[in-house]
């Protein structure tokens, strides 16, 4: 199982935020998407419904400000899912599976590039 945090945020990102970000170095795009879904509480909103997380967890997601944790609580998010069998696994053999957020959750641009890539 493949965590991928960019894409897990940046499909749950709403088209306007996400063609309007800011041209960022390596690893600040992740704390730019983090800032506008976990910390924003929009993660919690979509995702407490599907995975059983101590509060602890959620308030976590919206405080915390150090890069690599954040990173880890969003693999902990996605592990959280795969286990119950609510990701969505997207990919190939080639360049390999990803588990990201349920499809039902992306945002229409992101489900419409993934029919456009799997014609």
């Amino acid at each position: 199982m493949e965590a991928f945090p960019n894409a897990f945020l940046g499909v749950l990102t709403p088209e306007s935020d996400y063609v309007s970000a800011p041209n960022l170095k390596r690893g600040k795009r992740f704390d730019w998407l983090y800032c506008r879904a976990a910390a924003s509480g929009r993660l919690k909103t979509l995702l407490s419904p599907l995975l059983s997380m101590p509060d602890e967890v959620w308030q976590r997601l919206r405080d915390e400000k150090d890069h690599e944790k954040r990173a880890a609580l969003i693999c902990l998010l996605t592990a959280g899912l795969a286990d119950v069998g609510k990701a969505e696994i997207v990919g190939d053999n080639e360049g390999g599976w990803f588990w990201l957020p349920p499809i039902r959750l992306w945002q229409p641009w992101a489900r419409e590039g993934l029919r456009a890539s799997n014609p």
